[in-house]
């Protein structure tokens, strides 16, 4: 069974427990108490995986939709 890694959105089998392309391993706690958690789904489309930056303007994440 495939998984994606919500770390850069490729696929990879569930198998592994670390993402064979970036090396992301999977964790649901946010880094910052603002951060929204990863593998969030948003509108019911959006699955967010993790922060790429955040600053005084707000957080960028990487997602798939």
């Amino acid at each position: 069974m495939l998984t994606r890694c919500l770390g850069c959105m490729e696929q990879y089998d569930s198998e592994y427990k670390v993402c064979p392309r970036c090396g992301y391993t999977v964790s649901k706690e946010a880094r910052e108490a603002i951060h929204l958690p990863v593998g969030v789904v948003l509108y019911n489309r959006y699955i967010v995986g993790r922060v790429l930056g955040y600053g005084g303007f707000g957080a960028t994440y990487i997602a798939w939709g």
